[in-house]
């Protein structure tokens, strides 16, 4: 049987965006911490109920209710992509994603893809699913 994954709080998920907030601006605050909770819990939900134990899918899925719920007022796809990584990374993964822009890097981009409606969870896990190490360890 597989370990249950760590999960991210939702008072982590706040940490990581006051943390983005600070280091490249924007509007602090939430616009609504329920939906912060909602996207939370969307992994654990996943896990529990439909038997998902994909650590990258609950990744992307966390990612991806992040920003569709923009339960904060400004920095939600920035704090949607590195609760994503952060929760790789506890749970053992590196996501090696090229920067091949300094401007926006094809992370960033692809993360946008998805609030604009241009890219669907299912397609994000397919771009990441290479990019995805084990941490030695």
């Amino acid at each position: 049987m597989v370990a249950e994954p760590i999960w991210l709080s939702a008072d982590d998920v706040r940490e990581i965006h006051d943390d983005q907030i600070a280091v490249f601006g924007g509007l602090p605050g939430e616009k609504d911490f329920g939906l912060i909770e909602s996207a939370v819990h969307a992994p654990v939900n996943l896990y529990l109920y439909q038997g998902e134990s994909d650590v990258l899918r609950l990744g992307v899925h966390l990612c991806h209710a992040l920003v569709r719920n923009h339960g904060f007022l400004d920095g939600n796809k920035r704090t949607a992509a590195v609760a994503m990584i952060e929760f790789v990374a506890i749970n053992g993964y590196l996501l090696m994603v090229p920067d091949d822009d300094a401007e926006q890097p094809i992370l960033g981009r692809w993360v946008e893809a998805i609030t604009a409606g241009d890219l669907s969870e299912a397609q994000l896990y397919a771009r990441l699913a290479g990019f995805m190490r084990a941490i030695a360890g």
